[in-house]
């Protein structure tokens, strides 16, 4: 998305469009070429879904899944208008906003495949708070281009630690099924990016963007209460 935008910018949308199915082409070859075959375990079955929908933990995982993922593509779709009217930042320079965002992103899921190895329920209680804490306070402080710079990388780095953490909560709820997990994780993370910037796009005429801002800060910290509710994740997923 920085890529785009900035490409955009500079040679227009089309230009963007094109580099961007160059780029998808590129990759597609080398996944055909590099990656190596990876044969399933197990077919995923209606009964194995059925069975692991009756797994409490796994449950959790995909509450928490739904709340934190509908409530930061409800924000960050209106990134754009949250950096130009909140924090005054020029239109030419939210290409590169977005690429630091990023950025961080890629050091948050770096860092927290680390962290969320020795506990998930402590890393993921740290990214609820911290991004939860960046939204809320978006209105109040990223009111000039410097500390609306600042809270949207901290926004990136909290965000991108955060689908390998929940990612690591639904597989170690279900060790021994790992495609079904995986199956109810991409479907319920899919799901909550549409129905979570459906909403904002409803609301945010009535609202505006600030109050948008802390309704999804109140629903990522909402995540706490499975996080809370659930013991095992303070484990060590090694030992687990």
């Amino acid at each position: 998305m920085p890529a785009g935008t900035i490409i955009g910018d500079l040679v227009g949308w089309r230009g963007a469009f094109w580099s961007l199915a160059g780029l998808s082409f590129a990759i597609l070859l080398a996944a055909l070429l590099v990656l190596p075959k990876l044969e399933a375990a197990q077919p995923v079955e209606v009964k194995a879904l059925r069975a692991q929908l009756r797994n409490p933990a796994l449950l959790s995982g995909v509450v928490a899944t739904a709340l934190l993922v509908a409530a930061h593509y409800g924000a960050y779709t209106f990134v754009s208008p949250v950096l130009l009217e909140v924090s005054g930042v020029t239109a030419g320079s939210i290409g590169w906003l977005l690429l630091g965002y990023g950025i961080l992103g890629m050091i948050g899921n770096a860092v927290a495949g680390v962290w969320a190895a020795k506990s998930v329920g402590r890393t993921l209680a740290c990214i609820v708070i911290g991004l939860g804490a960046t939204l809320a306070l978006f209105p109040l402080l990223g009111v000039t281009p410097l500390t609306g710079t600042i809270l949207l990388l901290v926004w990136g780095f909290a965000y991108g630690a955060a689908p390998i953490t929940l990612q690591t909560w639904v597989l170690s709820a279900a060790s021994e099924s790992a495609e079904t997990a995986t199956a109810i994780y991409c479907f319920t993370f899919n799901l909550a990016i549409s129905v979570g910037t459906l909403a904002t796009s409803q609301i945010v005429d009535t609202m505006g963007v600030n109050r948008v801002l802390w309704v999804d800060s109140a629903i990522i910290l909402l995540v706490l209460l499975p996080v809370c509710r659930a013991p095992m994740l303070n484990r060590n997923i090694g030992n687990s």
